[in-house]
């Protein structure tokens, strides 16, 4: 099976020379062997190249492609077309997998053929590798567009398998966000437009370790919501004619996380000018109770901050921590599942009220 791959993994690495090999080892182990691997060495200036090369000496299945510095969605493309397989697993170079998370990705894609991608939950690590949280539990599957428009459930590059001619239908990962400055949102992007007209499954196990650590991409919060926002007016563009109302709500949604983050971070400028587009739209009661909910959000991970956990390879990926979903988010949830469910419901504006 060595010889027959039925998935890529593909590694957009920029500057990762000292996490890339742990990254790798976590795929040369996987239980599926029916696999190659990509890494695209995206314009890097340190011993990244070194080290894959290296590497190579011990996983014939990789290669290796080195490009001018184009960003993770260019370099992600740049996998995906040279990849000779059906399905295509991303992996940021910093990022984790259990050893069964492809056996068992591929096993759900075969099982669900009109499914775009396979998706799991994930768990938070630190620069050791060692867990400090994990992502909510939602377990989205069928329709999940809207669903995923407002909560991301794969809420990271590392977390899916995917079809590629259900990518490439697409566009691929849009570049045009980096373009602008605002690199981040790439595969949430990627996942709502391959969702619009295929159903998604998912794999209810942590077989991700997402790692986090000061400095990198994903820990720029603002940009990150900014990214975003960018995302979901390109989205729009592409999306049916019922999304419109919900569209709007989930980009309310995301400029008041946008100025939450600002005010934490003091940049009055940017206070300014996102409380002024969110009195142009017109206060609603959406925004009370985002506001509510993002208040709570706040005490919940002031709460989770702790002492390290264990290593992500030593603890069970079926083991759940107890999901802390506020009566707002639970209800929003509901109303969004009856959105998948039926384009009347969809385009009808959002209203939730929670606060109880």
């Amino acid at each position: 099976m060595r010889n027959d791959p039925s998935v890529t993994v593909v590694v957009p690495a920029y500057n990762a020379g000292d996490t890339v090999v742990e990254t790798l080892r976590t795929v040369s182990a996987q239980t599926h062997q029916a696999l190659e691997i990509i890494v695209v060495d995206d314009g890097s200036t340190d011993h990244t190249a070194q080290v894959v090369e290296s590497y190579r000496s011990v996983e014939p299945r990789l290669r290796l492609i080195r490009q001018e510095n184009g960003g993770v969605a260019a370099a992600r493309n740049t996998g995906i077309k040279h990849a000779t397989t059906r399905f295509i697993a991303p992996l940021d170079s910093d990022d984790l997998w259990h050893p069964t998370k492809l056996e068992k990705h591929m096993s759900a894609l075969q099982k669900k053929p009109d499914a775009a991608f396979v998706y799991s939950p994930f768990r938070i690590l630190n620069g050791d590798g060692r867990i400090i949280g994990n992502h909510p539990f939602f377990a989205f599957s069928g329709r999940v567009f809207y669903r995923q428009l407002f909560f991301n459930m794969v809420g990271n590059g590392s977390g899916m398998t995917f079809r590629k001619d259900v990518a490439l239908a697409v566009g691929g990962y849009d570049p045009s966000l980096r373009e602008a400055g605002l690199q981040g949102c790439e595969d949430w992007l990627l996942q709502m437009l391959m969702s619009i007209d295929h159903e998604v499954a998912h794999v209810p196990e942590y077989l991700i370790g997402y790692r986090k650590v000061p400095g990198a991409m994903s820990s720029d919060t603002n940009r990150m919501w900014r990214s975003r926002i960018m995302a979901t007016d390109i989205l729009a563009q592409y999306a049916p004619p019922s999304a419109r109302d919900l569209l709007a709500s989930a980009k309310l949604s995301f400029s008041l996380r946008l100025t939450l983050q600002s005010l934490r971070k003091s940049d009055p400028r940017q206070v300014i000018d996102t409380i002024g587009g969110l009195l142009r739209q017109g206060v609603t009661p959406q925004v009370v109770d985002e506001l509510l909910e993002a208040v709570s959000r706040s005490r919940r991970a002031k709460a989770r901050n702790g002492t390290p956990g264990a290593p992500f390879k030593d603890l069970n990926p079926t083991q759940r921590a107890k999901d802390h979903l506020s009566p707002y988010t639970l209800k929003l949830i509901e109303r969004l599942r009856a959105a998948d469910e039926a384009p009347d419901v969809a385009a009808q504006p959002l209203k939730v009220a929670a606060r109880a």
